[in-house]
């Protein structure tokens, strides 16, 4: 017996026609579209970014704040910042390196944790006077246990260090980097006093925090050191802290 050959009705020859024609069609435009052409041989980038926090007193941060914000004198200021640190005339508080690629969004930590009692209270027991408690008719009372001390409750935690976020971008065949910038630096001035206290009404004495950090868009050049922030700090007396960032595209073939 012979087979029967099915024969495909006009119309839906047509149909598979058209749809192999738009495919095909879809293809070369997509071939020939010069913004997918220009993404397929865009180089693919590297970024390496620093960012130094330095301490120094206010009399030698001012003249080089205004140095480091000149493009032309940047790079000579930073050597001299340098060589304050290697004569302990300045001190290097934190350095964050973090390296990336091109348009992407990355986070770095360095911290310890602090924690500390916000309120303490005295510690007691509870109690019944006679034995009629299993019938309910004990009379519930309390045994004052405040000459023993009190004990610290609802602790706190504060994260002591760098916390980082940044993304960035780079630009203008990588002479330039745009940086949105998040940093939180909190620095431990003062320990405080959490021991606790014979009467629960003292509470104790938590630590302080300084806080600092600049939150910021900015573009940078590449390699070029960049003052970002200055801050006036507590700790040491009569001092600045600066930060600087220094970003670094890198073409990778």
């Amino acid at each position: 017996m012979r087979g029967k050959i099915k024969t495909m009705k006009p119309a839906a020859f047509l149909f598979i026609q058209l749809l192999l024609g738009i495919g095909f069609s879809g293809v070369a435009l997509a071939q020939n579209d010069p913004q997918m052409q220009e993404n397929r041989s865009a180089p693919v980038w590297n970024v390496r970014i620093e960012l130094q926090l330095v301490s120094l007193p206010v009399p030698l941060a001012i003249p080089l704040v205004k140095e480091l914000l000149d493009e032309k004198k940047a790079a000579a200021a930073m050597a001299r910042l340098e060589a304050l640190m290697v004569a302990k005339k300045a001190t290097l508080v934190d350095w964050s390196m973090i390296v990336t690629h091109d348009d992407s969004m990355v986070s770095s930590n360095s911290v310890t944790e602090v924690r500390y009692p916000a309120r303490v209270q005295a510690p007691s027991i509870g109690f019944y006077l006679d034995q009629g408690f299993s019938e309910g008719k004990g009379n519930p009372t309390r045994l004052d246990l405040s000459k023993l001390g009190v004990v610290p409750v609802d602790i706190q935690t504060e994260e002591v260090g760098m916390t980082l976020s940044i993304a960035a971008r780079v630009a203008a065949n990588g002479r330039m980097i745009e940086l949105q910038y998040n940093p939180k630096f909190v620095r431990l001035i003062e320990n405080g006093d959490s021991t606790p206290k014979e009467n629960p009404q003292s509470p104790p004495q938590p630590p302080q925090f300084e806080k600092t950090g600049t939150s910021t868009s900015l573009m940078v050049r590449t390699g070029q050191p960049t003052l970002v922030g200055a801050h006036r700090i507590a700790n040491p007396p009569d001092s600045m802290q600066l930060e600087i960032v220094k970003a670094e595209a890198t073409k990778m073939e």
